[in-house]
């Protein structure tokens, strides 16, 4: 079906998506999209627009874009795998001609991943996409891209590249063999940090060389983002790997101490750094352990409504089901009649950073068992659990060597699941130096805050719960730590404790954590009937001092 107006198209493309996707009918030229609007060629058909929705629905051109530019054989190819995993993605919202259309493009395997097309769309055995699919256009939605970002300026564009580079990112000023001066500068091995942002934004990520890991180069091009975080957090560069070892740089973060002698905050006192345990060849993931107990008394917990799409009734139109059951309608068929979209509370809006103290103390052994090996066994199951629910969970463990070597230890982050790769670094973390936890708790309500992307939000710290480091003790430490936790709440983020076969006597724990929820397990399976009352009265205080900071603002504009 040819394309007369882009009405009746707009209304079909922003049912594929599931937001507002404008078609506009160019006067010539080929049909393409900005990640926004779909622009459609005059002698294309509702197929193409099909097509370039799909891909924006299925994320196919979020990744890799300046991998793409300059290389139409690669775009073309890129095309073919992408049009047939998106259709078989939304074969449930697709016109069935597309699909039966898209299925013939190749008798190859599906990709499974929009990186893992970019990967072989560089071999010639893939075939071209027909232009009945329209075509991709990288540098359109660069430029898309680059308008909506919030980290990078056009001033801090126009500083990094010159006007004449910028038009080498024209798709049809490029070709194939020709290789973007523009990528090559980025590609350099230049410790410049604009550089770094634009790659990263751009989608070009280095390959390691042989012999090297690639891993302190993924931490010299990791972005960092000042976002939401917390009062007096600036960000530094410090000079370690992300395994330890001194060379690469690695993202850090300053952040302020109380002084509770001095009744005032030492700006800038600590430096918190992210970096991946030291894997060694031999070491084997942690098991598999699930704990129905834990899991049933965290189901519920953070619940939030969700859509249910084509119901027989609900509380609104699913627009999907809606424009479907027309178009069955129109070419004689019966159709499916459950065009409503109901709310349920089926969902979940919970965001916890499981924070793990790997500090020396916790290697100490009670009872022939080592308290470290207990803490971590808890700490996997909580994320196993949580992660199994459907809520956005990160695992770090920490320790401290003074102010400006707190360390944060990667296991899982809130954008990866709880697999093989996450539960092999959790068993790499061995315990080691001390626990300056004031430090650690602020750093963990920024990564809350900044990643999780939930209105819920928990920090939960498994360890013994005492505060200490040479110079950071007794008061000092007690008064930081409390001030840390204090501060986390006002922000919104829930804190808990959990300490497991602690040493720590029972009226210093109620010192520092007297405040915030927390508790005292000897074992990991005795925190099942605990879990519960215990994020409760977290999210609890959490969501007072929400509603506390919501009221006074409206007094103080009222």
């Amino acid at each position: 079906m040819s394309l007369r107006s882009g009405d009746g198209a707009t209304l079909l493309a922003s049912a594929i998506v599931g937001r507002t996707i404008p078609v506009v009918v160019l006067r010539s030229g080929v049909t393409h999209t900005d990640g926004e609007t779909i622009y459609a060629g005059p002698d294309s058909s509702t197929d193409s627009v099909v097509v370039q929705a799909a891909l924006i629905a299925a994320g196919s051109l979020d990744v890799g874009m300046g991998k793409l530019v300059g290389r139409r054989g690669s775009r073309s190819r890129y095309l073919t795998l992408e049009t047939q995993r998106a259709m078989d993605l939304l074969r449930d919202v697709a016109p069935n001609q597309v699909l039966d259309r898209a299925g013939a493009l190749y008798d190859g395997p599906a990709s499974r991943s929009a990186e893992e097309s970019l990967r072989r769309a560089k071999s010639a055995r893939i075939p071209d996409a027909p232009a009945w699919c329209g075509e991709i256009r990288p540098s359109k939605l660069i430029r898309q891209q680059q308008t909506e970002s919030s980290e990078i300026t056009e001033t801090m564009l126009s500083n990094a590249l010159k006007p004449s580079e910028l038009q080498e990112l024209d798709d049809d000023e490029a070709d194939d063999a020709d290789r973007s001066s523009v990528l090559d500068l980025l590609a350099a091995p230049i410790n410049n940090p604009m550089a770094a942002k634009l790659a990263k934004m751009l989608g070009m990520g280095g390959s390691p060389t042989s012999g090297e890991s690639g891993a302190g180069d993924e931490a010299a091009m990791r972005g960092n983002r000042q976002g939401r975080g917390l009062r007096g957090a600036t960000q530094v560069r410090t000079t370690a790997s992300t395994t330890g070892s001194p060379g690469a740089p690695s993202a850090g973060h300053h952040y302020p101490e109380w002084s509770v002698d001095r009744r005032a905050y030492r700006a800038d006192w600590c430096t918190v750094s992210q970096f991946d345990p030291p894997v060694q060849s031999g070491t084997a993931p942690l098991p598999e352990t699930p704990d129905v107990r834990l899991r049933k008394q965290l189901a519920t917990l953070g619940q939030a409504n969700e859509p249910h799409r084509r119901q027989h009734d609900g509380d609104g139109l699913d627009i999907t089901a809606l424009v479907d059951f027309a178009s069955d309608r129109r070419i004689g068929q019966p159709g499916d009649p459950r065009v409503y979209e109901q709310r349920r509370r089926t969902g979940h809006d919970l965001g916890v950073l499981i924070l793990l103290d790997a500090s020396g103390s916790t290697g100490e052994s009670t009872d022939g068992h080592q308290i470290f090996a207990g803490e971590r066994q808890l700490a996997a199951q909580l994320t196993a659990e949580l992660d199994v629910l459907g809520n956005r969970v990160a695992t770090y463990g920490f320790y401290s060597r003074g102010k400006d070597n707190v360390r944060f230890l990667r296991a899982k982050t809130f954008n990866e699941p709880y697999g093989h790769a996450a539960r092999r670094r959790l068993a790499a973390i061995q315990p080691t130096g001390f626990t300056r936890l004031g430090a650690a708790v602020r750093h963990g309500t920024h990564l809350l805050r900044e990643q999780a992307g939930t209105s819920k939000l928990l920090l939960i710290v498994v360890g013994d719960g005492l505060p200490y480091e040479d110079g950071y003790e007794h008061r000092h430490a007690h008064e930081d730590t409390r001030k840390a936790l204090a501060e986390a709440v006002e922000l919104g983020v829930g804190c808990a404790c959990i300490a497991m076969r602690s040493p720590t006597r029972p009226e210093v724990i109620d010192r520092v954590w007297g405040h915030v929820a927390h508790c005292h397990v000897e074992h990991p399976h005795e925190l099942a009937p605990q879990i519960r009352p215990l994020i409760q009265r977290a999210l609890k205080d959490a969501a007072a001092q929400r509603r506390r900071g919501t009221s006074t603002t409206h007094e103080a504009t009222g």
